[in-house]
């Protein structure tokens, strides 16, 4: 089952997909509670003409779910957070492997770069992983 929640982030992402999308990611992920899954969630955004501009095609699920993630990487604390994903997994998730996810996700989804990662890594308290930040950039903690 922890493999289910390390699938469920995206390895790689554009800089341009936060353009397309305009409000907060708290906005698109508070959708996502209420509509149910990021289907229903681009679906919803189409409808009400929030399309990509340079196709005129819906957004990608991808877009949204990046949006959603910068967001909860932020803001883990927030109440709603962790239950979400709990749900969507359908088991309560341990603090180690809640961590975990996070840490990954800052990792793979919203930061390219070593300083802002540590600026992450600092605010959030997770030194502890530093053998996970360490195989993405090799000697960040020595």
């Amino acid at each position: 089952m922890a493999k289910r929640l390390n699938e469920i982030f995206v390895t790689s992402v554009s800089k341009t997909r936060n353009k397309i999308l305009k409000e907060s990611g708290e906005f698109y992920f508070k959708l996502w509670m209420e509509l149910g899954s990021l289907g229903k969630v681009t679906n919803h955004l189409a409808n009400i003409g929030v399309v990509n501009p340079k196709t005129g095609k819906q957004i990608h699920n991808n877009t949204v779910w990046f949006r959603i993630m910068k967001w909860v990487i932020e803001n883990p604390a927030d109440p709603d957070v962790r239950g979400v994903f709990e749900k969507e997994n359908g088991r309560l998730i341990g603090d180690e492997e809640w961590e975990l996810f996070l840490c990954k996700s800052a990792i793979h989804v919203c930061f390219t770069s070593k300083t802002r990662l540590r600026g992450w890594i600092e605010c959030h308290n997770m030194e502890k992983y530093k053998d996970l930040f360490n195989q993405r950039y090799p000697g960040m903690f020595s």
